[in-house]
């Protein structure tokens, strides 16, 4: 899980989510704009699964993949991340899955 302070709040998110930039994959879509410090959320509704234990572990997917190539390499920047989920991400693995990202973060972020 993220740290509180690396979450987009409720108050601002409609905000990020409309003001943002956005990239449409077949597995999700990424929106995106500058911030003053990063903030993160990734959303995945119930029409994409109705467990709430499967929408959780992609959640943690998400996460981690983020952890993995946003926070820690030269992806890093100030910026608030929404990370909608498509209901195709379901049939990924998890190698696939961070595939998927990191390529969508490498072609966003050059």
């Amino acid at each position: 899980m993220l740290k509180k302070t690396e979450r987009i709040p409720h108050s601002i998110f409609v905000f990020f989510l409309k003001k943002g930039k956005r990239v449409n994959t077949e597995n999700f879509i990424l929106i995106w704009t500058k911030h003053h410090e990063t903030l993160i959320s990734v959303v995945v509704s119930k029409k994409v699964t109705a467990s709430a234990v499967e929408r959780n572990t992609i959640k943690r997917r998400i996460l981690s993949s983020i952890k993995k190539y946003f926070l820690t390499n030269s992806f890093r920047q100030n910026m608030a991340l929404i990370v909608i989920v498509k209901s195709n991400y379901t049939n990924l693995t998890r190698k696939e899955s961070g595939n998927a990202f990191k390529s969508v973060l490498g072609e966003v972020f050059k």
